[in-house]
């Protein structure tokens, strides 16, 4: 049966196999009959010859008889509908006046995030210190900017930037923008929402990133407004690195990075994110989320509907 299968595989498109009209004949494939006919071109001889090389045969008739047919339900292939959805950097950034590095992360860090920044720093001081010095605006991109330029030359500490004994550590740029005093002051009050307001564990509403929302929601929809997507998406979950104590921490131990925070990410054909959402894990109760994958999937893609995106999924 496998040669007959072999041999219909060779018939040309305009051609086909002599098949026996009698279904009673087809009910099993073990009398399998297979007759292979030479189809010879016009002007061969009365000898069954040739005349040339150009009367070679073409094509094979093959005649299967007593052999069982399967009937499968064809599926007309259509193509997706055309993408109908502009794509790439919007106006207002092609537009910019000097478009520097600078400019450019202040699309994503905009103004409006860091005085948040300020305005929940200083309400957080007056709710739980006595004296203190308030900061502005100025001060906090300062912070900002220290670091990140300490993600790019890393030490061993925060401190050792100021370490005036060790020369080759001082790092002179950082340590005239703010004291190391005031440095540290930033890391123990800085705050992004107000801790009065965050609901109790067993409320309605408890979210474990609730201080650091307000910032992962601005960033976010700073990601999307800076970018139109291509016709393209995927989505897949990432892992930010991180091996201290946090309740949302996850062990994936399949994945180059095994410990750290799980991020779901919406991505396009270049690479670039536009959407994303943290793991927290099983809810307050101990009950494990059902139906994850089509939860996350459906959050991050909605605003994508009926613009005939490309997309690819990998929750697991």
């Amino acid at each position: 049966m496998k040669r007959c299968l072999d041999e219909v595989a060779e018939i040309p498109s305009d051609r086909g196999s002599i098949i026996s009209d009698d279904d009673s004949d087809l009910d099993n494939d073990e009398d399998c009959e297979i007759e292979i006919v030479e189809d010879t071109k016009v002007g061969s001889d009365d000898n069954g010859g040739f005349d040339s090389e150009d009367d070679i045969p073409h094509s094979r008739w093959v005649t299967i008889r007593n052999a069982p047919i399967k009937w499968s339900k064809t599926e007309t292939i259509t193509h997706p509908p055309c993408f109908n959805s502009h794509s790439g950097v919007p106006d207002f950034i092609k537009d910019m006046e000097d478009p520097t590095p600078y400019k450019l992360f202040q699309l994503f860090f905009t103004d409006d995030l860091i005085q948040n920044l300020v305005f929940q720093t200083n309400l957080y001081c007056q709710q739980g210190i006595s004296k203190y010095s308030p900061t502005n605006l100025s001060e906090m991109k300062s912070f900002v900017g220290i670091n990140l330029l300490m993600g790019i030359k890393s030490l061993p500490t925060h401190r050792d930037h100021w370490c005036s004994s060790a020369p080759d550590l001082h790092d002179p740029y950082i340590s005239q923008l703010m004291t190391v005093k005031r440095f540290s002051w930033f890391l123990t009050n800085l705050h992004m929402n107000d801790n009065t307001l965050m609901p109790k564990k067993n409320q309605d509403g408890y979210d474990k990133l609730y201080k650091v929302r307000p910032l992962l929601r601005d960033i976010s929809e700073n990601f999307a407004k800076c970018m139109a997507p291509t016709k393209e998406l995927a989505l897949d979950e990432s892992m930010i690195k991180f091996k201290g104590r946090s309740s949302i921490k996850q062990y994936m131990p399949k994945k180059p990075v095994k410990r750290g925070y799980k991020v779901w990410m919406l991505a396009d054909k270049s690479g670039y994110c536009h959407k994303f959402e943290i793991y927290t894990g099983k809810s307050e109760h101990g009950i494990v989320q059902t139906n994850l994958g089509e939860r996350v999937v459906l959050n991050l893609t909605n605003e994508f509907t009926e613009k005939n995106h490309l997309s690819a999924f990998y929750c697991r």
